[in-house]
């Protein structure tokens, strides 16, 4: 089941490409935004107060939260989803990838005091990609990786303290990796006001729209970017990408248990006003990371809370992003997360 065609709401789905809609087959429904006609089209997630328009005229449903890019291609740790081997070679022939991360599986010394067999890694899980700008500069990189990991990390606490009164859940993320794209900043700051142009001069809706998800499809599907670094494809079972491209100020969206994409913006804003990913530590706005969390929950299959009848009323991440990290879940929303696979107890 492809890409399907465009809604009023921002999700424009009538140029992705045939290498990209094949890519996008996947089994199940996904998540849709409020007037999706459609259950494979991505969703965007909302415009804040501060960005709608002054006319009253209605706002689209889409990721354009933008607010004001690193570089090795990486293997994906070991999995039971399509994923390489351990101990696989990066695409750049390097050592392979460490995969430690502090929210997997703990290792517990063995009876003789030495370490036991790990736990495998839980079936679900999210893998966090960067795609640089070509003419990212390669001092950037480290920076703008640990900022993301923090975030990523940050907002993995965010939806444990979401499910507190129900166990000690969490979901698992690999570290971020890091893919060298084929765009240059200066293009993708203009497909994230523009939409993505494709290279039969072809573009998603113009504005932005869900420019930053067509665009990191094409890149990770069309343009081999995944397949160089020997990591599955989106659609894997139990895989969720989330990618930060290599610039833009608008375009962010996501689909369930697939894919979602966000501008770089997003990053160098949390990096400056939010670097842990929660409002600790001096932090001061954690909107950024608010967009970040929201498609990161499209993509464990949450829709808009808008269209939940029995969370009226109850603010949530899912609509009213921007509060972050001072807006939860309804009831309805963490039951769903629980069942979706993605949320497991240590």
């Amino acid at each position: 089941m492809g890409l399907a065609a465009c809604s009023a709401d921002g999700r424009d789905t009538s140029f992705a490409r045939e290498g990209d809609t094949a890519a996008a087959q996947r089994t199940g429904t996904e998540a849709r935004g409020n007037d999706a006609p459609s259950t494979d089209a991505p969703i965007g997630r909302g415009v804040a107060p501060s960005e709608a328009p002054s006319d009253g005229a209605a706002t689209p449903a889409r990721d354009d939260a933008s607010r004001p890019s690193a570089a090795s291609d990486t293997a994906l740790a070991p999995a039971d989803a399509g994923a390489p081997d351990a101990g696989a070679p990066d695409a750049g022939g390097g050592p392979p990838a460490d995969t430690t991360n502090d929210a997997g599986p703990d290792e517990s010394d063995g009876a003789d005091g030495g370490p036991s067999t790990p736990e495998p890694l839980p079936e679900k899980r999210v893998v966090p990609l960067f795609i640089t700008a070509t003419d990212e500069d390669p001092a950037d990189t480290e920076r703008y990786v640990a900022t993301y990991d923090s975030i990523v990390a940050g907002v993995r606490t965010w939806y444990t303290d979401q499910l507190v009164s129900r166990g000690n859940f969490r979901f698992y993320h690999e570290p971020v990796r890091v893919l060298r794209g084929n765009y240059t900043r200066a293009e993708w700051d203009r497909f994230g006001t523009g939409g993505f142009e494709y290279p039969d001069g072809t573009k998603t809706e113009d504005g932005g729209g869900c420019s930053m998800f067509y665009g990191a499809l094409h890149e990770l599907t069309t343009n081999g970017l995944l397949e160089r670094a020997g990591l599955p494809q989106p659609g894997t079972s139990g895989l969720v990408y989330y990618a930060i491209l290599g610039g833009g100020t608008n375009g962010s969206c996501g689909a369930d248990g697939f894919l979602a994409a966000s501008e770089l913006q997003l990053l160098e804003l949390a990096q400056r006003d939010c670097p842990e990913g929660r409002l600790i530590d001096g932090a001061v706005d954690c909107l950024p990371v608010g967009a970040i969390a929201h498609e990161i929950g499209h993509g464990f299959g949450l829709p808009h809370t808008s269209e939940r009848p029995n969370c009226a009323g109850t603010p949530s991440l899912m609509e009213e992003w921007w509060l972050y990290d001072g807006v939860g879940l309804c009831d309805e929303e963490r039951t769903q997360l629980l069942n979706s696979g993605y949320l497991y107890t240590p």
